[in-house]
Parts: structure tokens; sequence; C-alpha cells
């Protein structure tokens, strides 16, 4: 995937944020689903990890 690429999935974890926190609030932070962390928490772990991506892509132009 190129840079473009992790730029677009990057902003749908932006936007998947909000209902992450939604999903946290409804199923007690995931509790109510065993979920090993939260909901919120899972979705900032992987906008951390794209934006990561990101950066080393651009780093290679």
């Amino acid at each position: 995937m190129g840079l473009l690429g992790k730029i677009i999935k990057t902003g749908f974890n932006i936007v998947e944020l909000p209902v992450a926190a939604v999903k946290d609030v409804i199923t007690m932070g995931g509790v109510l689903e065993d979920q090993n962390s939260p909901y919120t928490a899972q979705k900032v772990r992987e906008l951390g990890k794209t934006l990561k991506e990101v950066k080393d892509e651009a780093s290679k132009l």
C-alpha cells in the first residue's frame, strides 16, 4: 500500500474512534464482550501503528 492508501487508512481510523468510544460505553469498556482492552484503546493503538507507517512511507520520498 502506498502513501496515499496509508493516509486514507489513517483517516478511517480517526473517523472510527468515536464509534469505539460509544462501543466502550455500551459494553462497559468491552467487559460485557470479554475484550482484553477497551475498544478505544485498541483503536488508538491501531491509529498509532498507521501513523508510524505513514511516517515511514513519507521518509522514503
